[in-house]
């Protein structure tokens, strides 16, 4: 529910994949506060890189998912997966291991895939130097 948790998501998840290797990949998803939007959240995706050492960070795109599933996420705990499958968006109750919402909402024009290499390759920016 914070650019801080989201981040720490993401490290966590590096630290804990790192095991007898150069580097390790962590990815989180979250909502974060954001001023003048018309939920007060958007989505970003945040990519932490582990060398063993140190983090190499990156983040994709923020969007705003529409009003009903923010509402299911901050007043019922609803993962995005569950909310989507609520409201009615989608099916899939996986919708996340799929296309994601973000797929949904642009129909299509950028798939949760998309959306997480661009985190991925701004964390990359670190380690080509």
């Amino acid at each position: 529910m914070s650019l801080d948790e989201t981040i720490k998501g993401a490290i966590k998840r590096a630290q804990g994949s790192f095991n007898n290797c150069q580097y390790s990949v962590g990815l989180e998803s979250g909502l974060i506060s954001v001023p003048y939007t018309q939920t007060g959240y958007m989505d970003v995706c945040a990519c932490a890189i582990f060398d063993g050492h140190n983090y190499y960070l990156g983040l994709s795109s923020a969007w705003e998912p529409p009003a009903k599933i923010v509402q299911y996420i901050i007043q019922e705990g609803l993962d995005m997966n569950e909310a989507a499958f609520k409201a009615g968006l989608t099916p899939n109750k996986k919708v996340g291991s799929a296309e994601g919402l973000v797929g949904i909402v642009t129909k299509g024009k950028l798939s949760r895939k998309e959306y997480t290499k661009e985190a991925i390759r701004m964390a990359l920016i670190h380690l080509d130097k």
